[in-house]
């Protein structure tokens, strides 16, 4: 008797056949999470590219930013209508559906000498074969399908009443990818799909600083950016610059870039020389206080892009410094005037303007005096001039040195004796200043006995940190002396033209808008160093003292 064997119930087989087709369809829509997909179809030809994590979510703190709403206004949109995409619910629907989890934008330059391509590249997964199925079985509004002019391909012209006129948004699908171009031409995007497709070198492929940058993306920053090393100063750089933005809200800011390049600049070390002594001479806080280490300024000599006028300041800085160099722009009380000839002859009093004071340490005077005359003497020699130096007592027994001409024939001659440029040693600082108003002012303060505070003052305690240059700036005072400056100015070229131009009035008022932008920060903090064969710099807006240059 033969082996019977059993067929299998029809109910059996009708749940494998239902199994398997419940596994196919799923194959067919999941899409496997990919971190390089987005970095693929970006061409080698991209200048800059950003990554920017769950924008949707984060789009209202964007947009509250003052420096994107100043972006917005001068290129002529609405930051109400940037908005609107977190406060519509369709909008954000689509705004969620299309950005997707993760996205990359870059710039590609125009080819022929033709406009400059923005693209985008969002993952999607499963929602992106799922929103091509629907374009290709369905008219949805606002999406216009494209002739076959690209192979492989089928590209959606989309009309959004945000595409600026006489650009064209443009978009495609890939393997969980959606793909957009905003573009003069709605050819542009065939470079993308080109590289997607692999015809097309990508960037990742080209550039291996570009494949570092993506390769260290864990993405815990939700905005990184990498730009090309190549700058109007220095063309010939091959190093790229990575910028990784810790925060990006209303009321802070901060980023943290570097490059393999600028190895010229110094190490990062502790400051030889404190300011404990040349905070104690300030009795008022500065608007802006930035201080560059004398080795950074003798490589900087070394750098062919240095030329002219700018070489020769440095030079003559390098001259007279020692270990490093202070710069401050004061106001109020420290505050110069200007005035010139009618001013003076009507004994006018002049337009306010800021001081600008640099200050050096200085071990011994008369070194110090001996390098001021050699420096005086290059410059009257470069620039055919007769400048010389003037003592002026003081109560105190303290010595300064005003700037005048020979011959009485110089710019300086223009202004009034307390207005000209001038300097002083005192506490083992050099310190020269715009007018000599404000040194008599600072020995004036300094005789009078005041304890100095306990504790050094903020500007103090950034300066004092260990990068080759740090800067530190009150931005409402900056930015209300930075306006005094403009209003000054403008006085000044309708009294001299009798007036200004409709083109020049615009100009004028986006600069106000952008320093009425960095106003909500507050205070400023800026770092740059070489560390661990890199160049970095650290800039903070707004964020405590505490949290900033970490």
């Amino acid at each position: 008797m033969g082996l019977r064997v059993r067929r299998p119930s029809r109910w059996i087989l009708l749940l494998l056949l239902v199994a398997l087709g419940g596994v196919s369809i799923w194959w067919l829509g999941h899409v496997p999470y990919d971190p390089l997909a987005i970095y693929r179809p970006i061409p080698s030809s991209a200048m800059v590219v950003g990554r920017h994590l769950s924008l949707p979510e984060r789009w209202e703190e964007v947009v509250a930013n003052p420096l994107v709403r100043a972006a917005l206004r001068t290129g002529g949109a609405e930051p109400e209508d940037a908005a609107a995409l977190a406060t519509d619910e369709e909008s954000l629907a689509w705004f969620r559906k299309l950005a997707g989890r993760e996205a990359v934008l870059a710039i590609l330059p125009g080819r022929f000498s033709g406009a400059q391509t923005l693209m985008a590249v969002s993952w999607l997964g499963t929602e992106a074969r799922k929103l091509r199925w629907q374009l290709s079985l369905f008219r949805l509004p606002g999406f216009e399908r494209l002739a076959s002019r690209f192979p492989g391909h089928s590209v959606w012209r989309v009309a959004a009443p945000t595409v600026p006129p006489g650009q064209q948004l443009v978009v495609a699908f890939g393997n969980g990818l959606l793909m957009a171009c905003l573009s003069p031409s709605s050819l542009a995007i065939a470079e993308v799909l080109g590289t997607y497709d692999g015809n097309v070198v990508s960037l990742l492929e080209e550039e291996d600083e570009f494949a570092r940058f993506v390769a260290e993306d864990d993405r815990t920053m939700p905005d990184r950016i990498w730009l090309r090393g190549e700058t109007p100063w220095n063309p010939a750089s091959s190093s790229s610059w990575t910028v990784d933005v810790s925060s990006f809200g209303g009321e802070a800011m901060g980023l943290r870039a570097r490059t393999k390049g600028l190895a010229w600049m110094p190490e990062a070390r502790p400051p030889a020389v404190a300011l404990a002594n040349l905070s104690a001479l300030l009795t008022q806080e500065p608007n802006l206080a930035v201080t560059f280490r004398l080795d950074g300024l003798r490589q900087l000599l070394g750098q062919p892009w240095l030329r002219g006028n700018f070489r020769h300041a440095v030079r003559m800085f390098t001259e007279v410094a020692e270990e490093r160099i202070v710069a401050f722009v004061l106001d109020g009380a420290y505050a110069g005037r200007l005035s010139l000839g009618m001013m003076n002859t009507l004994g006018l009093s002049g337009l306010r303007v800021p001081t600008l004071l640099l200050a050096t340490p200085s071990a011994d005077a008369l070194t110090t005096a001996a390098a001021l005359g050699r420096v005086l003497d290059s410059s009257n020699a470069r620039y055919r001039g007769a400048f010389v130096l003037r003592p002026v007592s003081t109560p105190s027994g303290v010595v300064l040195y005003a700037l005048e001409s020979a011959g009485g024939d110089e710019w300086v001659d223009l202004l009034a004796p307390a207005d000209r440029p001038a300097y002083v040693v005192v506490d083992g600082w050099l310190l020269a200043s715009s007018n000599l108003r404000v040194l008599e002012k600072i020995i004036e303060a300094r005789s009078s006995g005041v304890a100095p505070p306990s504790m050094p003052p903020a500007w103090a305690q950034v300066l004092d940190g260990e990068g080759a240059g740090m800067l530190w700036l009150d931005i409402d005072r900056a930015g209300k002396t930075a306006k005094d400056v403009m209003a000054t100015w403008s006085m000044a070229q309708l009294f001299l033209h009798g007036s200004q131009s409709q083109e020049a009035r615009a100009q004028w008022n986006d600069l106000k808008a952008w320093i009425d932008s960095f106003l909500p920060f507050g205070v400023g903090r800026m770092e740059w160093a070489r560390r661990d064969g890199e160049t970095t710099l650290r800039l903070d807006l707004g964020l405590s003292a505490s949290s900033a240059l970490e």
